[in-house]
């Protein structure tokens, strides 16, 4: 069982299920196939720190999901959002993968800043620890990111995010790299009640990967989601409770050969409301 395991986490390493990727963070995420780009919410410091500018108040996160059942391919991260008057949007974020023998950890500083009521722009600068006990050892990276958000005739919402614009070296050998990422997302007011969104996510040495997500605000404060996406197929469905200050969200993926996965996050505003325009209309309640 020891040999099979180890096996199975080499084949899960050598698929890019475990490469340094840009993780895609947060339970709401999760139910909705792994979208992001295109709505308000505080794991924005890592899908699209160009929204980050309609933040009006304080809030952090935690999240933490086990990737098919299995503890070493464990994730946990943390969220900071600190918006500033006039000055833009600041987040703080941070993510620990795997185990022992092999461990990704990051920690990164976003910042988002409106240009007019309906358009933003945001940066991310982040430093990348990979430790691989059996190849690496330890190995760090500085990774950059861009992103864009706007708003359009009040239903309809555009996102764009290029992780690693640096294309930085994970090795000398074989010119190993830390994959470079392209995200473009449309997300769609449906009704008050239901939020959908599309998104293309291009890693540049590989397939495209195409994404779906809804959002259905079924009681007041009790939210329904899923969504899929391909390349790999993943099948996910989700809730999301709000009381007050407070969001928690659940949420399993599903993959056919390699089973489910839990997505367990939590969110807290420091205050109850949230008086933006464009985040009451994207961000469920």
């Amino acid at each position: 069982m020891k040999y099979f395991f180890h096996f199975f986490l080499i084949f899960c390493l050598n698929r890019a299920l475990c490469d340094n990727e840009n993780w895609p963070l947060g339970a709401k995420q999760a139910g909705m196939g792994f979208t992001g780009v295109t709505f308000i919410d505080s794991w924005n410091s890592s899908h699209n720190q160009a929204a980050l500018a309609f933040h009006n108040f304080p809030s952090m996160g935690l999240f933490s999901e086990q990737r098919f059942l299995i503890k070493e391919m464990s994730l946990h991260a943390f969220t900071f959002v600190i918006p500033t008057k006039g000055s833009g949007t600041f987040a703080i974020d941070g993510t620990y993968f795997g185990y022992t023998k092999y461990n990704e950890t990051n920690i990164g500083l976003a910042y988002g800043i409106a240009l007019s009521n309906n358009f933003s722009i945001g940066a991310k600068i982040s430093y990348h620890n990979t430790h691989f006990e059996e190849v690496y050892g330890n190995t760090g990276n500085v990774v950059a990111d861009l992103s864009l958000f706007t708003r359009q005739f009040e239903r309809l919402y555009l996102g764009t995010h290029i992780y690693n614009l640096t294309r930085s070296k994970l090795a000398i050998y074989n010119d190993e790299r830390i994959p470079t990422i392209i995200y473009f997302g449309i997300g769609y007011k449906m009704t008050e009640r239901l939020f959908s969104t599309i998104e293309l996510e291009k890693n540049v040495e590989l397939k495209p990967i195409y994404k779906f997500g809804f959002d259905y605000n079924l009681f007041k404060n009790l939210n329904i989601r899923i969504g899929a996406n391909t390349s790999p197929n993943f099948i996910t469905f989700g809730l999301g409770y709000k009381i007050n200050k407070i969001r928690a969200d659940i949420s399993f993926s599903y993959h056919q050969i390699l089973g489910f996965s839990p997505h367990v996050g939590f969110i807290y505003n420091f205050k109850t409301e949230y008086t933006s325009t464009i985040e009451s209309s994207s961000l469920s309640k």
